[in-house]
């Protein structure tokens, strides 16, 4: 079934889905049916543009809605709900979850983020990054590792700008700065060579220079990190909550840093309250030598003043007319 999906946000429809998820209604309601309809309906319907982030929303709903209706086609289910295009789909979920738990506008990640996160895994970024995972797993044998030390999978934290960016969309980055929690022998020549979304060649490596211990991190970001579901056994993939990824940016703080701070605000993935309160519970917390924890309240205060710039409203441009 050819479907309109001109003037569209894809990216909308599935993170209006994963809203949708987190609070499900109980699986034998006549709501909580209809909604994992709506769901399954989305995934399929856009596995043609976003496979990656569809097939783990189709997975998280069979997860929390047992029973979910996999097997009925989907122009089935259209007819079934009157349901022509991709727009009217939206309309249904945004009645079903209610407009209050929308995204700040179409196409960015929800302020209120559900307890699995669909990251825009269908840029080149994301693309490189589950390649590299897939080659490194299979350049290791991991699954061998994994026999000899009784480990179901290695436990791996994303962070970084790549992580930023696969938030947002804006300002990529190549580099795949992780966290491993076991040892890993990573060979320094594995590489991934990708054209970015104008063309360019680039090629996206693994810098294992994340040491979560020595950087400005909140006490409670590693036990609310997120899972990542993605067809990688080796490897279970999580990463930080937006507010805590910006945090811990502070550390360093570089020009890119802030670029990524600033775009992940600008997506509304957390106020500038809520950043300086999450800020001054890590630097409680933080063991660093004196001078350290100096520069990086700097950081933190130069930080803050770029989230609060992100979510100033927008002037008229001089000589526009404002509505009456």
């Amino acid at each position: 079934m050819m479907i309109n999906q001109s003037n569209f946000q894809h990216q909308d429809l599935l993170e209006l889905s994963a809203i949708a998820l987190n609070g499900w209604p109980s699986k034998d309601s006549k709501d909580g049916m209809r909604l994992a309809h709506l769901c399954h309906l989305a995934a399929m319907l856009l596995q043609p543009t976003h496979p990656r982030a569809s097939t783990s929303l189709r997975s998280v709903c069979d997860l929390v809605h047992v029973g979910a209706p996999v097997a009925i086609p989907a122009s089935e289910l259209m007819k079934a709900y009157g349901i022509s295009n991709l727009g009217t789909l939206r309309r249904d979920l945004i009645l079903q979850i209610g407009e209050e738990d929308r995204a700040p506008c179409a196409g960015q990640l929800p302020k209120r983020e559900p307890g699995m996160i669909l990251l825009d895994m269908d840029l080149p970024a994301g693309k490189a990054l589950l390649a590299y995972l897939g080659a490194l797993e299979q350049r290791l044998g991991l699954s061998e590792y994994q026999r000899q030390k009784g480990l179901s999978a290695v436990p791996l934290l994303l962070t970084g700008g790549l992580l930023a960016h696969l938030y947002t969309g804006v300002h990529p980055s190549y580099a795949i700065e992780a966290e491993f929690g076991a040892p890993i022998p990573c060979p320094p020549e594995l590489v991934i060579d990708l054209l970015d979304s104008g063309g360019t060649p680039q090629v996206a490596y693994l810098d294992l220079g994340v040491h979560t211990e020595q950087g400005l991190w909140h006490p409670e970001a590693q036990e609310r990190c997120l899972p990542i579901f993605a067809d990688i056994k080796g490897f279970d993939l999580t990463v930080p909550r937006p507010i805590d990824l910006a945090v811990s940016m502070c550390t360093q703080l570089t020009q890119s840093e802030g670029l990524w701070i600033h775009a992940m605000a600008r997506a509304g993935l957390f106020t500038a309250a809520e950043f300086r309160d999450h800020a001054a519970q890590a630097l409680l917390e933080c063991e660093l030598e004196d001078a350290q924890i100096k520069c990086i309240e700097q950081h933190v205060e130069l930080a803050a003043t770029l989230v609060e710039r992100a979510q100033m409203p927008k002037e008229s441009p001089k000589g526009s007319r404002r509505p009456t």
